[in-house]
């Protein structure tokens, strides 16, 4: 419920109800020597857990939307209220554990307009994470017998607050563009691994506890300059960005923190010319993992990434179009994988005002497409590689919707520009 008070100022009024059930019904069976078959109930490895919660928020927030600002800042009250259930089986009711909850969610932003071209976005949220049914359910897990997993159903509510803080500038009269952004992100109560081991050979034991200290940074710079003279309409982009990540844990019952940095820098350039644009861009990436337990899985090492994707007006209605990416690992273990992906297309405009497209695309033309993925977890590094869908062919049909002349929505910022900002956000 929104209110007007005292002119242009808004008082606003929310409620929520959540409710969240989530049940683990898990069976597992040994072998009969009697019937030569699994049909012997493993009591230990069998249970019926539950997870009822239901919630109810209460909010109020004020908003002073003015001519160069927008203002706002509230918070929630919310009660929960967490039913857990263990039992040997779904109609047994041998153990129930109520908890309840009352938690405050601050919020606050501030929007301000610099200029016609310039904005300023500062923001800050508040809120809870509850543990899901399986960082609950007390069972171990015993399908991988060297790592047994087991749940925690003491574990605590995660509190996260994040603060993030946004200037972007874009000049559509020269086509200068700067963006700059910090978010910053920390988490009371975090859940977390704690990895022990069970007093067999090999075999470890992993079970969600909360910690404290958990930390994330995200910074970004992208600053674009137009080129002039033969190539008007084309820029030049320069970026640079930082990501850091502390994580706490336990490691065989004492604390090991894990820290991540990323910092690359990039460059690219959106080239226009009469009949073809080409887009071209490259990155360079330092990448350090440090664990304070286990120094032995440091890691420095670079990652690169190159791209380029050209665009050629044939004769009429008809366009062809050539792209591909790069991808180098530079470190000294796992894969070391280098990615060479090229793409092609051709397609024809049609209707009247050109708002329809057909287009035949060859995807991956030199069929060498792999997935790399690697991961920095708690005591290990994981290199990943997968076989994933090589070359192909596809039809497509495009329709626009907008208007003739009417530009699609794109945040208000050129195409190069939007999307190495939003390349930097999906990397976080």
């Amino acid at each position: 419920y929104t209110e007007p008070i005292a002119g242009n100022k808004l008082l606003e009024v929310n409620y929520a109800y959540v409710n969240n059930q989530s049940v683990v019904d898990w069976e597992a069976f040994d072998f009969n020597g009697f019937t030569g078959k699994y049909d012997s109930l493993n009591a230990l490895q069998t249970i019926y857990f539950s997870n009822n919660f239901h919630a109810n928020r209460l909010g109020a927030h004020f908003r002073w939307p003015g001519k160069k600002f927008d203002f706002q800042v509230g918070a929630s009250i919310q009660q929960s209220t967490q039913t857990l259930t263990a039992a040997a089986s779904k109609n047994a009711n041998d153990s129930m554990v109520k908890r309840h909850y009352t938690n405050l969610l601050p919020m606050a932003s501030f929007n301000y307009r610099v200029s016609n071209a310039a904005r300023l976005n500062i923001s800050y949220r508040g809120r809870t994470i509850f543990p899901t049914i399986t960082q609950l359910q007390p069972t171990p897990d015993m399908s991988d017998p060297l790592y047994i997993r087991e749940g925690n159903a003491m574990l605590k509510p995660e509190f996260s607050n994040t603060l993030s803080i946004n200037y972007t500038s874009f000049n559509i009269a020269n086509f200068n563009f700067l963006s700059a952004n910090i978010n910053i992100a920390n988490s009371l109560n975090k859940i977390v691994n704690s990895i022990d081991s069970t007093g067999e050979p090999g075999v470890l034991r992993i079970r969600p506890v909360n910690v404290d200290g958990n930390f994330n940074l995200l910074s970004f710079l992208v600053y674009g300059i137009p080129l002039k003279n033969k190539l008007q309409g084309s820029n030049l982009n320069l970026s640079l960005s930082a990501i850091y990540n502390r994580q706490n844990n336990l490691l065989y019952k004492k604390n090991n923190r894990t820290e991540t940095w990323m910092i690359t820098q990039g460059i690219s350039s959106n080239l226009d010319f009469n009949t073809f644009n080409l887009f071209i861009s490259a990155a360079l990436t330092y990448n350090r993992a440090t664990y304070s337990s286990n120094t032995q899985f440091n890691r420095d090492y670079f990652t690169q990434n190159s791209s380029a994707e050209l665009t050629y007006s044939l004769w009429k209605d008809y366009l062809v179009g050539i792209d591909f990416d790069y991808f180098n690992n530079t470190d000294n273990t796992g894969f070391n994988p280098s990615i060479f992906l090229l793409n092609g297309s051709i397609s024809r405009m049609i209707f009247k005002n050109k708002n329809g497209e057909i287009r035949l695309s060859v995807n991956d033309i030199l069929n060498q497409n792999k997935s790399f993925i690697r991961r920095i977890g708690d005591n290990y590094i994981e290199d990943n590689n997968s076989l994933v869908l090589k070359r192909y062919f596809l039809l497509t049909f495009l329709y626009r919707f907008n208007k003739p002349g009417q530009a699609p929505a794109s945040d208000g910022l050129p195409k190069p520009f939007k999307r190495q900002v939003d390349q930097l956000r999906i990397s976080y």
